[in-house]
């Protein structure tokens, strides 16, 4: 016992010193540096438990590790690819910056992966492919919602693909009725982008803003969406919002577990549709990487700017109508 708790004390010294690095030094968005450093500190309890150090991680530990999380966790299909990939990512980062201060020359994380993570990500059965509703759904849906903000958020994320933590930072400026367009702001997965919004977007965001005194506000308050105490509404308070709706109209089935997507409908599920809705209609590739905020997949794409022209053009003409 006495040897288990010498190693958790040598893991928890190091991943100290890797969260004042990442803290720092690295630019991780707030979300993911807090996912990060909860996964690193419980791999750091789970090796220590089993006798071994960061230093001297090898791949059957990570077998151990594997099957430790696994049989920890409350879900009867187990971890989803998805939050296995997190995972380990939160350890490969925390491995890479051993190397880089070299208190170890070996990491086995990404051969690791690359052998084990494929099984998951391949697994796609019925119960965990995420649904994408169809434009009659989403319209049936849209159209029940009485309250003036929540149309605007489901409206805005169903025709620009935001991700909901882009859509926290949203501002009334943010938002131009006059060109059709919304600026998007910095986040770890996207650089500023300016994006079109048709006229059915822009109809519902003029009488939400028209409104906008029936909302609660603080004065001063600059954010698009507020909640009940009048500041900016946060990720999860938008998260509750699209759920709620969703599960009056059917589309999302509260208790449901994480893994069975097929069953639930949450903001994430706009940009399914939204990448579904372009392709189908003919948009071109580099125009739907473009709006979702995709990196460039390849050198040429880093020199093949998109006008605002073409890129209004091209999406009002594939995007779908919702009312």
């Amino acid at each position: 016992m006495g040897e288990m708790n010498e190693e958790n004390e040598g893991n928890m010294s190091l991943v100290e010193e890797w969260i004042d690095d990442i803290t720092n030094y690295q630019q991780l968005s707030p979300k993911t540096r807090r996912t990060y450093i909860n996964d690193v500190k419980n791999a750091a309890r789970i090796f220590g438990e089993h006798g071994t150090s960061f230093t001297e991680l090898r791949k059957e530990d990570l077998k151990h590790y594997l099957a430790t999380i696994k049989e920890e966790t409350n879900r009867p299909d187990g971890l989803s690819h998805g939050r296995l990939k997190g995972v380990f990512s939160a350890i490969n980062s925390m491995m890479e910056f051993l190397i880089y201060e070299e208190k170890t020359f070996h990491n086995p994380i990404p051969s690791f992966r690359k052998r084990y993570m494929k099984t998951y990500k391949n697994n796609t059965t019925a119960s965990n492919r995420r649904q994408v509703p169809s434009t009659e759904e989403l319209a049936l849906m849209i159209a029940g919602i009485r309250d003036h903000q929540h149309k605007a958020l489901h409206v805005l994320l169903a025709k620009t693909g935001m991700r909901r933590g882009e859509v926290h930072l949203l501002d009334i400026d943010s938002i131009d009725l006059v060109e059709g367009s919304v600026a998007v702001s910095r986040t770890g997965k996207r650089t500023p982008t300016k994006l079109p919004i048709d006229k059915e977007c822009c109809d519902v965001l003029h009488n939400y803003l028209a409104r906008l005194h029936q909302f609660p506000r603080v004065e001063g308050e600059s954010s698009l969406f507020t909640n009940r105490n009048g500041t900016r509404a946060s990720e999860n308070t938008l998260y509750e919002w699209v759920v709620r709706d969703a599960t009056r109209a059917g589309l999302h089935e509260e208790g449901a577990d994480r893994l069975d997507m097929h069953k639930k409908f949450t903001p994430h599920h706009y940009r399914h549709w939204l990448t579904t809705t372009l392709r189908a209609n003919g948009c071109p590739e580099r125009v739907i990487r473009y709006i979702r905020g995709d990196s460039n997949h390849n050198i040429a794409d880093r020199y093949d700017h998109i006008t605002w022209d073409e890129l209004e053009q091209q999406y009002s003409q594939c995007i779908d109508i919702l009312s």
